[in-house]
């Protein structure tokens, strides 16, 4: 399977903006919370020197891999200890780890349109999707959904979670809006993180700024509509690393000799994306930012599509061969069994992503027969020929990487 990725020309993607742009470094930092828990320095980095034969290659050169990583033990009154390596050293693309905070928006949204309007909606109300671009059509039926074989706000997110759909997550992208869930991002205290554009369509920003049309189709018969909106937020990204590589394909096959900006990409950090994924497993930790304003019954939807292996759910359904290599396990799967072999004593709730050399992996486990519960969330890049937009990056050292990172971690916690 192909993993290249259309290039927009940067011609194309200048006459695209507008006056004031809004740099990212400049935005989401007017908010007054209270102070988030302390990472901790050094411990981490002791780790992996204290495991020098697997972590050698990665600790003589993190600045090349990009490597960052944070773990935090979680007690059962809910108090939280955090230490982090190379945290927010420099940019990476975080793919579809965004996705989580996504479904989270999208359940929000839905009592913010019931506040507003008393609209009644629910995740499970069917909604149909209006074509936006040529390429498009309507969207209504669904027949991956068993339960009522239309599209629903709890389907797509269950899409999302469980087999990381790009189609099902830029739903709920659209659902929210550009512009909406930039300001949940913000009210959050999610400072590093911005939803730029869907995943997987290769559209200018103005189109990223733009949700279709939608119906909710009531019970009752009523049709609840969600109009086309536009937003007006343009986000730059200004960090260090944003020019990514040596070179990069293009769509000819023909290489540019220069680096590719992730100026307009979507953005993260490791904490933010650590303290999504807390706040839905353990809402009782306190993280210096406000709660998510969602029902236990979200939280349930949530907690089930992000801890349950895809094979396993009744709807939608999956087979191996249609869902290939996403029946694979959390990559830090590999390292806890070799401290606990026997896999469901392993409560892992997860969501990974990868594209453009970056593989990042977002867990919270809970050890059952201890009742050990830890988080850790990493970020590496692959690309020893350092040309970006191909199909030869090592992935597979990842893998072998955040096997050996959560055995580690997990011997620490469980004190083995």
């Amino acid at each position: 399977m192909s993993l290249r990725f259309s290039i927009m020309p940067s011609i194309a993607v200048a006459a695209a903006l507008t006056a004031g742009c809004v740099s990212q470094e400049s935005t989401n930092m007017n908010q007054s919370f209270k102070q988030r828990p302390k990472i901790e320095q050094g411990e981490l980095e002791k780790l992996l020197k204290n495991n020098k034969s697997k972590f050698e290659t990665v600790l003589a050169d993190p600045e090349t891999f990009r490597v960052q990583a944070l773990y935090s033990i979680i007690e059962d009154d809910g108090s939280i200890e955090r230490h982090g390596y190379r945290i927010e050293n420099e940019y990476f693309y975080p793919a579809s780890s965004i996705k989580a905070f996504a479904s989270v928006a999208a359940l929000q949204h839905l009592h913010e349109l019931n506040e507003k309007d008393d609209a009644k909606l629910k995740p499970q109300t069917p909604l149909a999707i209006f074509p936006l671009f040529a390429d498009e059509t309507y969207q209504y039926d669904d027949e991956s959904n068993l339960i009522q074989g239309k599209k629903t706000i709890e389907h797509e997110i269950r899409r999302t979670l469980l087999v990381s759909s790009n189609s099902a997550f830029n739903h709920l992208f659209e659902f929210v809006g550009h512009e909406r869930i930039n300001k949940m991002c913000e009210e959050y205290g999610f400072d590093q993180t911005f939803y730029m554009h869907r995943l997987s369509e290769f559209r200018s920003i103005e189109a990223n700024q733009t949700s279709p049309k939608m119906e909710f189709h009531m019970p009752n018969g009523d049709i609840y509509t969600v109009p086309e909106r536009k937003s007006e937020l343009i986000y730059t990204n200004d960090l260090p690393g944003i020019d990514i590589g040596d070179g990069y394909m293009n769509n000819d096959g023909s290489i540019t000799d220069e680096p590719l900006s992730f100026k307009y990409k979507n953005r993260a950090s490791v904490r933010d994306l650590q303290d999504i994924m807390i706040k839905i497993v353990r809402p009782d930790v306190d993280l210096g930012t406000p709660a998510f304003k969602i029902t236990e019954e979200d939280r349930d939807i949530l907690k089930d599509a992000l801890s349950t292996y895809p094979l396993d759910s009744s709807s939608p359904k999956y087979v191996k061969k249609n869902i290939g290599s996403w029946i694979a396990d959390t990559y830090f799967v590999p390292g806890l069994l070799r401290v606990d072999p026997e896999r469901d004593n392993w409560l892992v709730h997860e969501k990974s992503g990868q594209a453009w050399a970056f593989t990042i992996e977002n867990v919270v486990v809970t050890h059952l027969p201890t009742n050990k519960t830890f988080a850790l969330t990493a970020v590496m890049f692959t690309n020893k020929r350092n040309i970006m937009n191909t199909d030869d990056y090592e992935y597979p050292f990842a893998f072998e990487f955040y096997a050996d990172l959560g055995e580690a971690v997990a011997r620490k916690v469980l004190d083995k």
